[in-house]
């Protein structure tokens, strides 16, 4: 039997483009002026603070994300405009979030010679993951588990955690493949454990295992 370990934003959700569809319909709503540059630096700061502090609530994660903006003269907004954004953008994430329109099939697909299993695991609440399925009309049983963050001791990026995951599977550790959009968290745990791993990022414009196999031609 061969277990794929997908995580969730990337793989599954374009993450980006769905804190782009929200950000610019809280810019129309908010009359707020927020060039394609400062959107970058909101998305950058987003998965910034998210890492280092490990702000899990969107609605105080965008409150510092704006707050820094505004420290670095890149966005003139209100302290209650601010709240007001952080409250609107942590409720239209969900309502905004773009999933693999073709996500049943390709899972279907995978499974049809009957070997394979498929699960999610991912930094956010099992609940979470499992309402913004139902809401994009998926099936949440095309997989066979849905790992979050508050059924394990730590988060991501973590040995331990593939390891009970392949255990609850009684998959050996070479049977097992990891889809990840960040290598750090999804990819080297797995990797150190001899689990195959997919990089699944469309920032990626040329991947190579050294500098010595880049060359002019790759580009």
């Amino acid at each position: 039997m061969k277990l794929f370990i997908f995580d969730f934003d990337g793989p599954i959700n374009n993450l980006t483009e769905s804190k782009k569809a929200a950000l610019q319909k809280i810019s129309q709503k908010l009359k707020l002026e927020m060039p394609p540059l400062t959107q970058w630096h909101f998305i950058n700061y987003i998965d910034q603070i998210y890492e280092a502090e490990k702000e899990f609530d969107y609605q105080r994660l965008v409150s510092k994300v704006l707050r820094k903006l505004v420290r670095e003269n890149l966005l003139q907004i209100s302290d209650t405009t601010i709240e007001d954004f952080a409250r609107i953008f942590s409720e239209l994430l969900s309502k905004n979030m773009i999933i693999h329109p073709n996500l049943e099939q390709i899972i279907a697909g995978y499974k049809k010679n009957g070997d394979v299993q498929c699960c999610i695991y991912t930094n956010q609440k099992r609940e979470y993951i499992i309402n913004l399925l139902k809401e994009n009309h998926i099936d949440e049983t095309i997989f066979e588990a849905i790992y979050g963050r508050e059924m394990f001791d730590e988060v991501k990026p973590s040995m331990k955690n593939l390891m009970q995951i392949a255990n609850d599977f009684r998959a050996e550790y070479q049977d097992v493949t990891v889809f990840g959009d960040r290598v750090v968290l999804d990819l080297e745990p797995a990797a150190y454990l001899g689990m195959r791993t997919v990089l699944v990022n469309r920032f990626v414009s040329t991947a190579v295992f050294s500098l010595e196999d880049f060359t002019e031609d790759s580009q």
